[in-house]
């Protein structure tokens, strides 16, 4: 994988190698080539959804074989753009992907004829709030856009995403849970 007249195998001119002077003057341990070519996997693009029509029986194939890996994935970390993560099984990826592309829950980031690598989102808590009347539903809507919360609704009911500490959340509704305008339906652990 290294060509033998550059990179770490190049030598001085007292006849040692590149990591052979660093572990003599630093310590650095000297690897072997094998343990050199043990490299992340570059992502650079999409291939697509796990749900995409023309994936689907390919993933299906491969998670009969045990030959997805998943990258678990905070949902506050699926605006990043780069950085490097461990799979499931232990292969490090080092994601590098355009402005343009977003990931989500089934990003399929590698495919190969005898693995796949996909996006899992993790699972966050909900705080489900319920507000008492209309002029209630307006501040708490409000509340929640000014932070930025990330939610979904469900008939008269918000569910907040807690990608912080509850307390974070409770703290800024605090005035409207003690004046009773808003109600906690359920929340973590519930």
């Amino acid at each position: 994988m290294f060509p033998r007249g550059g990179g770490l195998h190049r030598t001085i001119s007292s006849g040692l190698s590149f990591s052979s002077i660093l572990h003599r003057k630093l310590g650095v341990p000297v690897l072997t080539e094998p343990e050199l070519t043990i490299m992340a996997v570059r992502i650079n693009s999409l291939i697509g959804n796990a749900s995409d029509e023309n994936l689907e029986p390919v993933l299906h194939r491969l998670e009969h074989r045990g030959q997805i890996e998943y990258v678990t994935v905070a949902g506050a970390d699926l605006a990043r753009k780069r950085f490097r993560v461990f799979t499931d099984g232990g292969t490090e990826c080092a994601i590098a992907l355009p402005r343009s592309t977003e990931l989500q829950h089934g990003s399929v980031l590698l495919l190969e004829r005898d693995r796949a690598i996909v996006v899992r989102l993790e699972e966050l808590p909900w705080l489900v709030l319920e507000a008492r009347d209309r002029a209630a539903a307006l501040k708490l809507g409000f509340l929640a856009g000014h932070h930025h919360w990330r939610t979904k609704f469900d008939e008269q009911r918000m569910h907040v995403a807690l990608e912080q500490a509850t307390e974070f959340y409770l703290d800024r509704l605090r005035a409207h849970l003690d004046e009773g305008t808003v109600l906690i339906v359920e929340g973590p652990g519930d």
